[in-house]
C-alpha cells in the first residue's frame, strides 16, 4: 500500500498482490469461477513481460482455456509506466478498457488480446465474432482542484475496515 500512496511506480508484484487479495474476497463469496485474472507481469509491454506479441497472446489464450467458466477475464496491463485494465466480458465479447488517463488502448494491448481470442475463442460467447468490441470506460477526471492523492484518500476511508 505504501507504494500506491507514495506515487512511485507500482510494480507488477504490487498489482499481483492486489489480485491475490481480490481473489481471496471472491473465494470467500464463492464467486471465483465467474472471474479470472491474467498475470500482468507476463503480458505487459513494460517491465518483465514476454518479448513477442505471439508469446504474450499465447499466455492469455492459455488462461482463457483454463478459465472456460469465467464470465469476466481481467487483464491488468502496463504499456509504459502506467497501469490500465481490460475487463473482458466473455459472453458478449466486449473488452471494457479502463484508463485513468483517458487514453485510447494501445495497439499492442489490442493486438495481444485479439490474437489470444483467435487462438482460443471463448465457449461462453453468444455471437460468432472472433474479436471483441472495445469500449473505453469513462473514468473520473482528476484535473479538478482536488488532487489524485486526495481522491484516493477519500475513497480509501470507506474501505478501511478491510485492513
Amino acid at each position: 500500500m505504501d507504494m500506491i500512496i507514495s506515487f512511485k511506480e507500482v510494480s507488477a508484484n504490487c498489482v499481483i498482490y492486489c489480485i491475490w487479495h481480490l481473489q481471496k474476497k471472491l473465494s470467500d463469496a464463492r464467486l471465483t469461477e465467474r472471474f479470472a485474472f491474467i498475470n500482468p507481469a507476463l503480458v505487459s509491454k513494460a517491465g518483465m513481460g514476454e518479448t513477442t506479441k505471439e508469446n504474450r497472446s499465447r499466455l492469455i489464450a492459455n488462461r482463457l482455456m483454463h478459465a472456460k467458466h469465467a464470465d469476466y477475464i481481467f487483464i491488468p496491463y502496463n504499456p509504459d509506466f502506467h497501469w490500465v485494465l481490460v475487463a473482458l466480458d466473455m459472453r458478449t465479447m466486449t473488452a471494457y478498457y479502463l484508463d485513468s488517463m483517458q487514453k485510447q488502448p494501445c495497439d499492442d494491448l489490442k493486438e495481444i488480446v485479439n490474437m489470444a481470442l483467435r487462438i482460443h475463442p471463448p465457449e461462453k460467447q453468444r455471437s460468432s465474432k472472433r474479436e471483441p468490441t472495445w469500449v473505453k470506460v469513462v473514468m473520473p477526471s482528476f484535473q479538478s482542484s482536488k488532487s489524485c492523492r486526495s481522491h484516493f484518500d477519500d475513497s480509501h476511508k470507506f474501505s478501511s475496515h478491510d485492513k
